[in-house]
């Protein structure tokens, strides 16, 4: 998966605040090395992505500032 914080290529805007801190939420179970690299993050608010689960949802997105995801 490589560098885990990467700048935020996708190009979101958050529809609530229009905060540009927007994560791809990932659904599906994390490799031994992605979890390694996650637990090595301190602050996971500069994350360009974040694990949604096993369970998938509608949901493609997370706002890092006010906390919605859509």
């Amino acid at each position: 998966m490589g560098k885990l914080n990467d700048e935020y290529a996708h190009g979101e805007i958050c529809p609530k605040c229009n905060g540009k801190r927007v994560a791809m939420i990932v659904y599906g179970l994390p490799t031994d090395e992605t979890v390694e690299e996650l637990n090595a993050i301190k602050d996971r608010k500069e994350l360009n992505f974040v694990l949604g689960g096993c369970v998938i949802r509608r949901e493609q997105f997370l706002c890092h500032d006010c906390n919605i995801s859509w």
